[in-house]
């Protein structure tokens, strides 16, 4: 069975400030950045957990149900993959 693990795109660098996080992407030249949890999450980048356990740390963590968890972080992975921020690979379990 294949899990979705996210990863480090070379051209994106990242800093963490108080809680937050601000990327740079060095090929455009463009910045963002992430509140508390977007930081949270991506904390878990290059460090082969799963998309699914990002999720329940998400849910454990907040007051959130199990599947606004999975919603929010889902569209959150998303966003950041259509900006070229992170990209996806898979872990075999």
């Amino acid at each position: 069975m294949k899990e979705r693990c996210l990863d480090k795109r070379n051209n994106i660098l990242w800093k963490e400030i108080e809680s937050k996080s601000v990327l740079l992407n060095l090929d455009s030249g463009s910045y963002h950045t992430l509140n508390k949890t977007g930081t949270m999450i991506l904390s878990f980048v290059d460090k082969n957990i799963t998309v699914e356990d990002i999720i329940l740390k998400v849910f454990e963590t907040y007051e959130v149900d199990r599947d606004q968890a999975e919603k929010e972080v889902e569209a959150f992975i998303a966003d950041l993959l259509n900006q070229g921020l992170i990209k996806l690979t898979e872990k075999h379990v």
